[in-house]
């Protein structure tokens, strides 16, 4: 029998919620046990109960959990973006290893924080990009590391995901900083997209664990909801070896479409989208087609592969390191451009309350033709709202800001 596990989850609800879910409904023979439950208010949880049954004990903090004598050999963190640091040091320090949720914190620094704090306790930190732990991502980035489509050129994301005001209602959602001063950064970019833009990172790493460096990046960052922080954005990322990212993304739209992902290479050009057939799918310059599968399974198969790393004794497929070019681009991104608010001539309202929309007219026309084009909005030449912004380098970027 393989060796028994024990985890803690850090956050049961929202969406620490998909991780009771896996680790109560998957664990038939992964031998694994659930010694605490930490949350504020776990009540919130609906399967607290069940949690309780398997053995869980409920703590209200990390503090309560190790001060208690609380051991755990893999801490699940399911928190609030600007709590993750914080947690994840404090759980490396108390001889756990960690799999913490996208994104895997909020500035660099604090990354590189992470980071360190892991060498020194000897245990790692996995970043919880689900796409990196699918299948069908590993058998992508095995193609790209033995070259098979030949050098990368341009690797592009477009998401169209609409947002109701009870998506803002969180206490952290679209802020810069709490009211504490800590750095939060949640925007579509550094929350529900992070793992599409981290995507075209790793799979151009040069080993099945890393994800390549970027150079320079180039925001347009735009809000139409009455937020903190921006709710569209267009980044234009650069690497290391000069292959361009874009990545453009928005809430303040009307129709749910996306992740839409097309990889230029040298010989062959790789398409996803998720409305579509929601496989991964590479159409060579020869006329040869290959599937690779649906990368969706990545939810799932990173609390697994977590777990057998920590068994193990191995690196994760994705950690903290690995996780850090994504967050490269975001930091730079907000010190490229000034969030600008859509004209209120723009701007529309759509369905009653908490599912009431705030939209941008004739947005995710601009975000379709900008994807296609491969151009940011100042460069189209039609868009009244559009403003060029900064380019900055991402070389030696060590302090957010920088």
């Amino acid at each position: 029998m393989d060796e028994l596990v024990t985890i803690a989850l850090v956050g049961i609800s929202g969406f620490g919620s998909n991780h009771v879910n896996r680790f109560l409904d998957g664990s038939e023979g992964q031998n694994i046990q659930i010694v605490a439950a930490v949350d504020v208010d776990p009540d919130r949880c609906r399967r607290l109960q069940e949690l309780k049954d398997a053995g869980a004990m409920v703590y209200s903090s990390l503090d309560e959990f190790y001060g208690s004598g609380g051991k755990a050999d893999l801490v699940v963190i399911a928190t609030p973006i600007h709590f993750h640091a914080l947690q994840t040091i404090q759980a490396l320090g108390n001889d756990s290893y960690v799999l913490c949720e996208k994104p895997v914190c909020a500035t660099i620094q604090d990354a590189i924080r992470m980071a360190e704090a892991s060498d020194e306790a000897g245990k790692f930190v996995a970043s919880g990009d689900q796409w990196s732990f699918s299948r069908t991502i590993q058998a992508v980035k095995r193609d790209v590391i033995d070259g098979v489509f030949g050098q990368p050129i341009c690797l592009k994301s477009f998401i169209s995901w609409p947002r109701p005001a009870s998506y803002y209602k969180r206490h952290w959602a679209a802020r810069i900083k709490s009211d504490d001063g800590d750095w939060i950064l949640d925007s579509p970019v550094h929350n529900a997209t992070a793992h599409y833009l981290h995507n075209c990172l790793y799979i151009l790493g040069k080993t099945t664990e890393t994800s390549t460096a970027p150079a320079d990046v180039q925001a347009e960052l735009y809000r139409a909801n009455p937020i903190e922080n921006y709710d569209t954005a267009f980044l234009r990322v650069h690497t290391d070896e000069g292959v361009e990212i874009l990545h453009f993304v928005s809430h303040a739209v009307p129709s749910d479409i996306g992740p839409v992902v097309s990889y230029e290479f040298e010989e062959a050009t790789l398409t996803h989208e998720r409305h579509g057939s929601n496989v991964f799918v590479a159409r060579f310059k020869n006329g040869r087609i290959k599937n690779y599968g649906d990368p969706d399974d990545g939810g799932r198969e990173k609390c697994w592969s977590t777990v057998d790393a920590v068994r193990q004794g191995r690196q994760p497929l994705c950690d903290v390191r690995a996780a850090i070019p994504e967050l490269l681009c975001v930091n730079g991104a907000q010190e490229s451009a000034e969030i600008m608010t859509f004209p209120d001539s723009l701007i529309r309202k759509q369905g009653p309350d908490e599912n009431l929309l705030t939209l941008v007219n004739g947005l995710q026309d601009i975000l379709v033709q900008c994807f296609s084009q491969g151009i940011l909005p100042y460069e189209h030449g039609g868009i009244s709202w559009s403003r060029e912004s900064k380019v900055i380098s991402l070389k030696n970027y060590t302090h957010f800001p920088g």
